[in-house]
């Protein structure tokens, strides 16, 4: 039997909403490297001011890595769901799962060749794990999340303290070791369906929002404040601490960012407020490439032609006024249509046939 796509009415709003949020922040991240100079380069300038500290240091607190970790753990989540739903109806799960990296593995490449930041490369290989990881126990995926967070750390501190090698790998060993970390936590949470039950998610960690929320604060702003280090004083002891930090910090907010998130979905005003972001989320992908394209088509040019920088300041602007465009495009195409444009022909190449794309298909 073959596994069939899942139905529109299926879909988790909270869990497209989260997705739409997470676009959000990559935006912001991503855009202090569609300029030029980056944010990190126009900061040593003398032009740069105390707004510019400002803002850099609150995209570093708030977005820097934390948004990409999301998206690497809802990845799992869904896997975890789409096996579920295999085991469910006796359908092929392997073959199909494969082939439905591979393709993703193809659209990476194809984003790679436009934005050197690209994550889909990295998320399509890793997604080949979870076809080893998803018959492991609960508390075997856990250790696999602990033990991954905490690999950049212990990767400096035993790399033979060498500068240049700590500042040339440092970021995409975090990078990679982050999203597998996540991608293992997801499967955990998509085999309890954590979203399905939000006030029981939310009863079950109310006591430990306080200390989630202290980590959270204490270890961002330390890794905020200290994250140039790892460019500049890269095998000291200032530098490690960050990157526990960075261990700690990261996953401790992005979970308040989705208990937040749900806490606000649980009321009809916020429902209201947030639904749009779901129909953000549900092109996900779309948008994703459409960022890279217009960050490295349009900004990333403009950029090069301007008398003077595009400062963080007017970056988090244009961050803004791009996403407004993509939400509201979002809701218009999605009245028309059943998916993004990029997540139809991800899923008519993974079941090998054209799946209808207009609602009046």
């Amino acid at each position: 039997m073959l596994l069939a796509p899942a139905a529109a009415s299926q879909r988790l709003q909270s869990l497209d909403i989260l997705r739409g949020l997470a676009l959000i922040g990559v935006l912001i991240e991503n855009m202090q490297h569609f300029v030029s100079p980056t944010y990190a380069a126009y900061l040593t300038w003398p032009a740069a001011g105390e707004l510019d500290q400002i803002v850099v240091w609150c995209i570093r607190f708030a977005c820097e890595n934390k948004v990409y970790l999301l998206f690497a753990f809802f990845f799992g989540y869904s896997g975890a769901l789409q096996m579920l739903k295999a085991e469910a109806t006796e359908a092929s799960f392997t073959r199909l799962y494969a082939w439905r990296m591979l393709t993703l593995f193809l659209i990476g490449i194809v984003n790679t060749a436009i934005w050197r930041g690209d994550i889909l490369l990295t998320y399509a290989l890793l997604g080949f794990t979870l076809l080893l990881l998803r018959h492991l126990s609960r508390k075997s995926l856990l250790g696999i999340v602990a033990i991954s967070m905490a690999i950049p750390s212990i990767w400096m501190n035993t790399s033979g303290a060498d500068p240049e090698m700590i500042s040339e790998f440092i970021y995409p060993i975090r990078q990679t070791a982050f999203a597998f970390a996540m991608f293992a936590l997801g499967l955990v949470g998509g085999r309890a369906n954590w979203f399905a039950d939000a006030p029981a998610l939310l009863r079950r960690t109310r006591p430990w929002l306080p200390a989630l929320l202290l980590l959270a604060l204490a270890a961002n702003i330390v890794f905020a404040i200290y994250f140039d280090r790892q460019n500049t004083d890269p095998a000291s002891w200032v530098s490690l601490a960050t990157e526990v930090c960075a261990a700690l910090g990261t996953p401790s907010l992005a979970a308040l960012y989705v208990l937040g998130t749900l806490w606000v979905l649980e009321r009809p005003a916020g429902r209201r407020c947030l639904r749009s972001l779901g129909d953000l989320g549900r092109m996900t992908l779309s948008h994703y490439l459409l960022q890279s394209i217009i960050g490295m088509g349009v900004i990333h040019t403009l950029a090069n032609h301007l008398p003077g920088p595009i400062t963080p300041p007017m970056g988090v602007v244009l961050s803004v006024v791009i996403l407004a465009g993509q939400i509201a495009l979002s809701v218009w195409w999605l009245r028309r249509h059943r998916f993004g444009p990029v997540e139809w022909f991800w899923r008519s190449a993974t079941y090998g046939r054209r799946l209808p794309l207009r609602i009046a298909d």
